[in-house]
């Protein structure tokens, strides 16, 4: 479901063992804007994403996650 925010946020997350997380942004059809790997230890991490209109333009996006053994959207 849409969650409005002015476009810079902040995902906390968790993850019980180190790996590699993928985080993807798309839009509802499916182009792929970006995609970035980000190395985690076990632990919480807070990731900054930066979607304001002087980068993005105005619209909906999908964060797509994904992590060694599966993907949560």
């Amino acid at each position: 479901y849409a969650n409005p925010n002015p476009g810079a946020f902040v995902l906390d997350f968790f993850v019980n063992r180190t790996q590699t997380i993928t985080f993807r942004i798309t839009d509802i059809v499916g182009r792929r804007y970006t995609e970035e790997k980000y190395k985690a230890d076990a632990g919480n991490h807070p990731k900054h994403f930066d979607l304001r209109p002087q980068r993005f333009k105005q619209g909906t996006y999908l964060l797509e996650i994904y992590y060694e053994g599966g993907k949560r959207d």
